[in-house]
């Protein structure tokens, strides 16, 4: 079934001119089908070090990790076991450093086997994807502002504090969903820095572009046009099914 499903993509990312660093980092392993996005926090260099820390580990262990078939859910604990192990990873690299104290990263993943598609995340980066001209956002932020709006509190928290992200607790869960691929899907992921300041509607607009490239610069150009003061990442996989040759 892998043979059938044929995966292009592309990534951009773009650091802010307010910051001295770029915090976001993406990943994409083409051969493995699986993509991500991070999005680092904390002083000095700590983001930009937790963001490239952590998908350096999971392209390690992604690489390293034997190209075979599993069932849906063993593929699902696989991950999710990874993303564990790369968030004990960033805790002990910011052990005893006080530089480093505080550092964490979101992280939005992909993962194609076969027609079906695996993701994880934890914190606010995200994960879209666009069928038939129809955007649907697959990831729900871990942020106490989402958290207040869906108790429909009066009182809503600072947009930006997050609720899950690696390199805070000694334990995490990120979030899991399941989708079925279909031909022509693209799937987005990206980092606050864009979707803080693009509607949907924006989004879906760029997204329609025949080339993944252009729709990845356009995308960050008018997140730049429209204020994002945030470095600005994307990473944009479009399915295939090839014909199967005649037998």
């Amino acid at each position: 079934m892998h043979d059938h499903v044929k995966l292009s993509s592309w990534a951009t990312s773009c650091h802010s001119t307010s910051r001295m660093h770029n915090e976001d980092a993406y990943l994409c392993l083409p051969e493995n089908r699986f993509f991500a996005v991070a999005d680092g926090m904390g002083g000095h260099k700590a983001g930009e070090l937790a963001s490239k820390s952590v998908l350096g580990f999971l392209k390690d262990k992604i690489e390293k990790t034997p190209n075979m078939r599993f069932r849906l859910d063993a593929l699902t604990s696989r991950l999710i076991d990874q993303i564990k192990a790369s968030n004990s990873h960033l805790l002990e690299i910011s052990e005893n450093k006080p530089l480093l104290e505080g550092m964490g990263t979101t992280l939005a993943a992909i993962l194609f086997d076969g027609r079906f598609v695996i993701h994880a995340h934890l914190g606010d980066s995200r994960l879209y994807r666009l069928r038939a001209n129809k955007l649907d956002l697959l990831t729900v932020d871990h942020t106490a502002y989402r958290e207040k709006l869906t108790q429909k509190c009066a009182v809503l928290t600072e947009k930006h504090v997050l609720t899950k992200a690696l390199g805070q607790t000694a334990s995490v869960q990120p979030s899991v969903g399941y989708q079925v691929a279909f031909p022509k899907d693209r799937y987005l992921l990206c980092t606050d820095g864009l979707s803080d300041v693009l509607s949907d509607d924006t989004i879906k607009k760029y997204l329609t572009n025949p080339s993944l490239q252009t729709a990845c610069q356009d995308l960050i150009q008018a997140a730049k046009v429209s204020g994002s003061q945030d470095d600005i990442t994307t990473v944009l996989i479009q399915v295939e099914f090839p014909t199967l040759p005649r037998v």
